[in-house]
């Protein structure tokens, strides 16, 4: 079968919070949500996104840690499995004021068919 015919109209909405705790660091939450009227070519109805990291107080050399977590997930597929889940996650070490950061982190995606996927990753983050 080919992709849905017509218009896809959908709604997203997203929100983000950041709080600085003082001593205690900085706290991020993030989140989004996805409907859509019809499948979309993918078969998805609903997608979902969730993140939260807390960067450190204190400077450990010259930058600071930042835990994170993700969780990514679509559901209501119209064939095949219901949902797709990824989780991440992160240690970052952030230099600079977040001009420079380096992160190591393990993801698992699942999209409800074996087998499911794994993965270990170092990655460098340079802007200016």
């Amino acid at each position: 079968t080919g992709a849905p015919v017509g218009d896809l109209k959908t709604f997203m909405g997203d929100a983000q919070f950041e709080k600085t705790l003082g001593a205690g660091g900085v706290v991020t939450v993030e989140g989004q949500y996805y409907l859509f009227d019809q499948y979309d070519v993918f078969g998805r109805k609903h997608a979902y996104y969730g993140l939260a990291s807390w960067l450190t107080p204190n400077k450990i050399g010259v930058g600071k840690l930042q835990p994170l977590v993700r969780l990514q997930q679509a559901t209501a597929q119209v064939a095949g499995p219901p949902t797709w889940t990824m989780v991440d996650a992160y240690l970052t070490y952030v230099m600079d004021d977040y001009f420079l950061r380096v992160a190591a982190g393990y993801s698992h995606g699942d999209v409800g068919t074996s087998p499911t996927s794994n993965a270990v990753f170092l990655g460098v983050q340079m802007q200016r």
